[in-house]
């Protein structure tokens, strides 16, 4: 296989005239590009990123350090890199660090030349993803020789931003006094925020370190990871695994935190080391990013796992991913659960991080993950993927945007038709969640596709409250966007959320001070019921929660809400407990 042609992408960004209303999650560029970052001294560094023919809108990325005395082109070739990146069901998208002139340098510029190219690949305006846009989530990190050397000096003072690490023959070089420092520096996000109670050292990255053996560095993850002091032994080395009772809030579902060491370094261009190092890295999957209370590592969900389902709606390619339980026939109707993604995201990455699959296997229904559609962004720019919502105007109870709305409202109705077609689907017990821009999704489709569902779940946008008449689960995180907190006395301290849920509330007939009120664990619940004891509302305050999805949250909403409520085919009336 021949190493790939260098390309640049164009001078002046994204032609929105090129945009394919038909494939809506097309990537426009492929192939090796290189991108230009410019250093505090003024000098400009290099980077690349390699986009598989077959790759889409949202798809994984791996971020590569590539060693020393080595052309870029031709390591992700002989490395096998590019071919797994193309082979892959669903692409992955490769991202390069690279020395100047083949060689690593100082390490305090090559760690300031790895966050400036980082930002630039993730968050910078005009960066990277004003062409691609790879998935959000899911930070994959490798790193070769004096490239591995750099990525974990990295690594060291930025933890939050893997999800996995392997490390190739790089720790021989670090020291123990550079682990102390690293670990005793606290998390600050974007906003300053310092937050004390979070040392690097406490945020947990499963890493595979290859090589000679440095044991203050595997001391140093055996510890951010929580691991235990026994380990399991393995070919050519071992593995300590996370404590299962571990408190730490980032792996609070699944404790996945571990440390792998591995003596024998294999050569770097053994494809097959690639391809056991690929799985290594995609055993993991992190969300969340500018709060310690958001940013959470779990297992990976195989995409395989997940079917593709596509409409034309308004001349737009629509697509939906669906996962049916392995107790699922066909003879008997199973009821569904649709769960929609937040901003920038689509629904596979909603299906991965979720969780709801996997809850629809335990409790046996079939799990819906659609996906938003394009919304234009600056100029030069590729189109963004968003759910058209607008925010709900209270005084006349209508949604700005009245046509985007529309648009969205065709789509899931056109969606459930499909569905209801193809599965043997309960339509008495349909229901719809979703986070942060989904959740706005949710309220809104709750008022206009309350013709259609049993009961709605909305986390992440606690202000937004729907006038439906739908059961209505509203979910917030204690450091939330719009913060879901609470006061001494119990009462909600943002007035926003308390005045929105009073209107909901009153157009009911329902007083909003009559509530009842009962604590699980991290969660502190508020319920408002009818005059027949029925439950309307539930507003729910999660602590130590920011803006955030988690995966135990599917089976709550699942088990105390969902569940309990079924649409009357003969009455349309929404049953509780098979009354109403």
């Amino acid at each position: 296989m021949r190493a790939p042609e260098v390309k640049h992408f164009p001078a002046e960004g994204f032609d929105s005239q090129d945009i394919d209303l038909l494939h809506e999650m097309r990537v426009y560029y492929t192939g090796l590009y290189e991108r230009q970052i410019e250093m505090e001294d003024g000098t400009s560094r290099s980077y690349k990123a390699y986009i598989p023919e077959t790759a889409s809108y949202g798809d994984e990325s791996v971020y590569i350090a590539v060693p020393d005395d080595v052309n870029t082109a031709e390591f992700l070739t002989r490395s096998g890199w590019i071919e797994l990146a193309e082979q892959e069901k669903n692409a992955v998208i490769l991202c390069v660090f690279e020395p100047r002139n083949q060689k690593w340098g100082d390490e305090e510029q090559e760690v300031e030349y790895i966050r400036k190219v980082y930002m630039d690949m993730t968050f910078e305006e005009n960066g990277l993803h004003s062409f691609i846009f790879p998935g959000v989530f899911n930070w994959r990190w490798i790193g070769y020789g004096s490239g591995a050397e750099m990525i974990l000096r990295y690594a060291f003072e930025n933890p939050m931003d893997f999800a996995s690490l392997v490390a190739v023959d790089g720790c021989s070089k670090i020291r123990e006094e550079t682990l102390n420092k690293a670990g005793e520096t606290c998390f600050v996000n974007s906003s300053g925020h310092r937050y004390s109670e979070w040392p690097n050292k406490k945020i947990p990255v499963p890493v595979w370190l290859i090589g000679a053996e440095n044991e203050a560095v595997v001391k140093y993850w055996r510890t951010a990871n929580d691991c235990t002091l026994e380990r399991t032994e393995l070919p050519f080395g071992y593995r300590y695994d996370q404590d299962p009772l571990s408190p730490n809030l980032m792996t609070f579902d699944q404790k996945v935190g571990q440390v792998r060491v591995t003596t024998v370094v294999p050569d770097y261009t053994d494809d097959s080391f690639t391809g056991r190092a690929f799985r290594f890295l995609h055993a993991f999957s992190r969300s969340g990013k500018n709060s310690p209370y958001a940013n959470m590592l779990y297992p990976t969900a195989e995409d395989s796992r997940f079917r593709r389902e596509t409409v034309i709606v308004d001349d737009m390619e629509r697509e939906w991913y669906v996962y049916l339980p392995s107790s699922y026939t066909g003879k008997e109707p199973m009821p569904l659960v649709i769960y929609f993604h937040g901003r920038g995201q689509t629904g596979l990455v909603a299906m991965r991080q979720g969780g709801w699959w996997n809850c629809g296997e335990r409790k046996n229904f079939i799990t819906v993950c659609p996906t938003g559609s394009l919304s234009g962004r600056e100029k030069g720019q590729i189109p963004f993927v968003v759910w058209k919502t607008g925010m709900p105007i209270w005084s006349d109870r209508t949604w700005q945007k009245d046509d985007h709305c529309e648009t969205e409202n065709r789509f899931i109705r056109q969606m459930l038709g499909e569905l209801t077609r193809e599965y043997n689907i309960d339509k008495s017990r349909m229901y719809i969640c979703g986070q942060s821009n989904g959740g706005r999704m949710t309220q809104m489709m709750a008022e206009k596709g309350a013709d259609l569902f049993a009961a709605a779940a909305s986390t992440g946008a606690p202000s937004v409250v729907a006038q439906t008449s739908l059961p209505l689960f509203i979910c917030g995180g204690e450091y939330d966007l719009v913060p879901a907190n609470l006061t001494e006395d119990d009462q909600i301290a943002d007035e926003r959320i308390a005045d929105a849920l009073r209107k909901r509330l009153q157009a009911r007939g329902i007083d909003y001070e009559k509530r009842g009120l009962f604590r699980s664990g991290i969660f502190t619940n508020m319920v408002w019921s009818d005059e027949q004891g029925i439950p309307v509302c539930r507003f729910c305050s999660v602590r130590h929660q920011a803006h955030s999805w988690r995966q135990n949250m599917a089976s709550t909403i699942w088990d105390e809400w969902f569940c309990r409520f079924t649409r009357n085919p003969e009455t349309d009336r929404i049953e509780y407990m098979h009354r109403g």
